[in-house]
Order: structure tokens, then C-alpha cells, then sequence
């Protein structure tokens, strides 16, 4: 991650961070509330069962769930009762809108499929940042790093190659997908993921640049607070 590191080479660091959840739920939830992740003690599977009916339109029958996952304030919120414009940019079904954590926002867009390439949420991105009223909080949490399968644009070289990845080429869409084979054994399967994470992180620093030559072409960075974090 070179353009990462560099980015950030005269900035705080914290290296021994320690991740409030081992799952992404409560994990997003505590992160974003600034509450330890005991104070949500629903499992992750009930999260995940209450989310996925809110996605299907279905009456959600855990009303004190819906209570608890809204009972603490947002970092969100915070920000917009002292003046900033608010704007959440979020992939997935893990934060946003489904888990109500895009409360204090002035703007929200979701993305619900992990498909959609980072190259067009970078855009999108930097588009707001452009519109953005001053001051601003801005939320960006794409997916792009998360479990595979990963996806990238089929104009990208390809670096990880090995007889264990698949890569599977989807020409309608421009996009590639890659996963590793199953029925290998352990170091082998160990081998392919590492050779498919490295891959994607440079297919995420490449685009983290653009945001960082975005921030640098102005002023903003003269009065603006970067933060890049992990939920876990």
C-alpha cells in the first residue's frame, strides 16, 4: 500500500488499535457510537435475521431490537448538532441504513451489492467532497476489502496467478471475480488468499490515490482531518 503509507507517513498512527467486536455488526456499532460492543448484546445471528428482513421489505417483529440498535447516539449525530453537513457513503448491508446507523446524516447513499467497484464509489466520493457545504463530516465505507469473492474491472492486470485462484470473467458487467479453488489443502488454500487479499489491497491503495491527489489539488487539506480505520 504505497500510496497509503506515503499519504499518511507524517500522521498519527495507531498501531496496536485493538477491534471492539470480532464481528462486523456490533464491531460497526460500537466504532460509530463510541460504545463497547457489550452494550449491543444481540448475536449476530439475530442481527443479521432482523437486517435481512428489513432488506426484503418484511415486517420486522423485534421492535426492542429496532429500540436498542437506536439507542445510543451516532458520531453522525454529533457532528450535526454542531453545524457540520453530514454524508454517508456506505456498501453493504453491515452499516447504513439497515443497521440505523444513518442517523445524523444530512445525505445517505447505500449500495447493497458488494459488486459494485470501488472505481465507481471513489467517484462517487470525490463528487461529494467537491458539493460538499463546509464543514463536513463525510462517511465512506465501501466493501471492497471484505470476505470473497473481490471484484475489480477486467481492464486491471492481474498479479495474483496461480492454478488454485479462479478468476472468473464477467464481460456485461467489465468486472472480474476471484475466489480460490475448494478441495485444496490447507497451506495451498492459505497460499492463494494471501496472493488474492495482496492483490486487492493494491487495487484499493491505486484507488485511495485518486482521493489523495483529489484532497492535495486544493486547499483541503489545510483545515481537513483525514481518518482511515478497520471496524475489525
Amino acid at each position: 500500500t504505497p500510496n497509503i503509507d506515503q499519504f499518511f507517513s507524517n500522521s498519527i498512527g495507531f498501531k496496536n488499535a485493538i477491534a471492539p467486536a470480532g464481528e462486523t455488526y456490533r464491531s460497526n456499532l460500537s466504532v460509530l457510537t463510541s460504545k463497547q460492543s457489550f452494550y449491543y448484546d444481540h448475536s449476530q445471528i439475530e442481527i443479521d435475521k432482523y437486517i435481512r428482513s428489513r432488506i426484503r421489505n418484511r415486517p420486522v417483529e423485534n421492535s426492542e431490537l429496532t429500540r436498542h440498535l437506536q439507542r445510543y447516539t451516532s458520531i453522525a449525530q454529533v457532528f450535526n448538532q454542531d453545524g457540520y453537513h453530514t454524508i454517508n457513503l456506505n456498501q453493504g448491508i453491515r452499516a447504513g441504513p439497515y443497521l440505523h446507523l444513518d442517523r445524523g446524516f444530512d445525505e445517505t447513499r447505500n449500495w447493497i451489492s458488494k459488486s459494485v467497484l470501488l472505481d465507481e464509489l471513489v467517484d462517487e466520493l470525490i463528487a461529494r467532497i467537491g458539493v460538499a457545504r463546509h464543514p463536513f463530516f463525510l462517511l465512506f465505507r465501501p466493501e471492497s476489502l471484505h470476505p470473497l469473492p473481490y471484484y475489480y474491472p477486467d481492464s486491471r492486470e492481474i498479479t495474483a496467478i496461480s492454478d488454485n485462484i479462479l478468476y472468473r470473467h464477467k464481460p456485461d458487467k467489465r468486472l472480474y471475480t476471484v475466489r480460490s479453488r475448494v478441495g485444496i489443502d490447507s497451506a495451498k488454500r492459505q497460499t492463494a488468499l494471501h496472493a488474492i487479499y495482496r492483490q486487492q489491497l493494491e487495487y484499493v491503495d491505486d484507488q485511495l490515490k485518486r482521493v489523495f491527489d483529489y484532497l492535495r489539488s486544493g486547499d483541503l487539506l489545510d483545515n481537513t482531518i483525514v481518518v482511515l480505520y478497520s471496524n475489525h
